[in-house]
């Protein structure tokens, strides 16, 4: 049997046994420290059910992370998603007000008022997404 970092339970110094003897004695306290003992065995005792505890608490912590980190991607995807429409709106406004301004209001008649309405509402929703997009937390 070989013994590594034994220590002296009377005050703690480091003994150097001989392994043919018994017994070591401290040579700072003479305590006499048995070296094998037929009795002495090691057991250890594993509790089955907080370890599965244990194991259980770490799967939900994993799986609540795991939830959390999809939150997050769908709100990016969702914000992305948003400032595309609030762009497709204001270009859709941006041409209606291109093609009304070259026209006059006689040549257009029903048609002007009608692409007028459509370009003031194009516009507002671009306002509206974009100002939703860009300031809903992530």
């Amino acid at each position: 049997m070989e013994f590594n970092n034994l220590k002296c339970p009377g005050c703690g110094a480091g003994l150097q046994p001989d392994e043919k003897n018994e017994f070591a004695i401290c040579p700072y306290c003479g305590t006499k420290v048995a070296l094998k003992n037929e009795n002495e065995s090691i057991n250890r005792h594993i509790d089955d059910a907080e370890v599965k505890r244990a194991e259980t608490e770490q799967i939900l912590k994993i799986k609540e992370i795991e939830q959390e980190e999809r939150k997050t991607e769908e709100r990016r995807k969702s914000k992305k998603l948003r400032l595309k429409i609030a762009l497709v709106s204001f270009v859709i406004a941006l041409v209606l007000f291109i093609v009304t301004t070259s026209f006059s209001v006689q040549d257009l008649g029903k048609a002007g008022a009608w692409l007028a309405l459509i370009m003031v509402i194009s516009f507002i929703v671009s306002i509206v997404t974009f100002i939703a997009g860009i300031t809903k937390k992530v």
